[in-house]
């Protein structure tokens, strides 16, 4: 789990293990205050798991995110 802007900021510069990934967005689900994104995260071509990001708005603003993978 990672907490905080900061955080989450420190580890998508400095600790991801892999960082020649490709993202592949399936479907975008929105309502009021979330956006919720179904796809999968591809290295070389190969499947290595199907995700769901679901981003959380106060406003204009995003003021969480959630990813749930499988």
């Amino acid at each position: 789990t990672l907490a905080g802007r900061e955080r989450f900021v420190q580890f998508m510069r400095d600790e991801r293990p892999m960082t020649e990934t490709t993202h592949v967005v399936e479907s975008v689900y929105t309502n009021d205050n979330e956006v919720a994104v179904r796809g999968r995260l591809l290295q070389n071509g190969e499947l290595l798991f199907k995700f769901v990001d679901i981003f959380i708005f106060d406003g204009k603003k995003m003021s969480g995110l959630q990813t749930y993978t499988q």
